[in-house]
């Protein structure tokens, strides 16, 4: 999809491209994604924002990247996603030891219990997406939390976008509020913005 295209149109064909993967496709895909990782970020991380995947939605394994970061950062704070109400507030929690995690609003697994990570302390947001485009802008699930919880963190944090597909030319329908991406990384390749 290398023509300019809306968001709505971008989310349906990505969500059935997605849709098509086979489990080895996607185990492949994601060793890929493990791999890009390593040259994507070289900064060190005090913080870090991830999220747990939906393997009913065909997302990228968020998880094992986490694993990789922690692994090479053992001292960052990981926190994880809570939207604590439909129209869009979204907090980072850190995982209070022991309470694991539960399905929330949307069925996506949050914190059981946590304390709030100030956005500001923030140094890597791996976010989620659809689909991105050579400008560094993103489709995710169109509910906008991430972009209103993305322009309270530092100009400087690194919103690492993870996706299965290379990018779309452009999405044409972005807004003044649509946070951009700082770097994505692919199975085959880190792009910068």
């Amino acid at each position: 999809m290398l023509v300019p295209a809306s968001k709505e149109q971008i989310r349906k064909h990505f969500r059935e491209k997605r849709a098509q993967l086979s489990p080895g496709e996607q185990a492949a895909l994601n060793a890929g994604l493990v791999q890009q990782l390593q040259q994507a970020v070289q900064e060190p991380l005090s913080c870090i924002l991830s999220f747990c995947s939906l393997q009913a939605w065909g997302e990228p394994d968020a998880i094992s990247l986490t694993l990789v970061l922690q692994e090479k950062f053992p001292a960052a704070v990981v926190a994880y996603p809570k939207i604590y109400d439909l129209k869009g507030h979204m907090e980072a929690i850190v995982p209070a030891p022991g309470t694991g995690m539960i399905p929330g609003n949307w069925n996506i697994p949050e914190p059981a219990a946590g304390a709030i990570l100030d956005p500001e302390k923030i140094d890597l947001v791996l976010v989620p997406l659809l689909a991105f485009d050579l400008q560094g802008q993103r489709v995710g699930y169109g509910k906008g939390y991430y972009d209103r919880f993305l322009q309270r963190c530092r100009p400087d944090t690194i919103k690492l976008g993870i996706s299965f597909f290379d990018p779309v030319n452009r999405i044409e329908d972005t807004g003044h509020f649509d946070v951009p991406l700082s770097r994505c990384i692919t199975p085959g390749r880190l792009y910068e913005f």
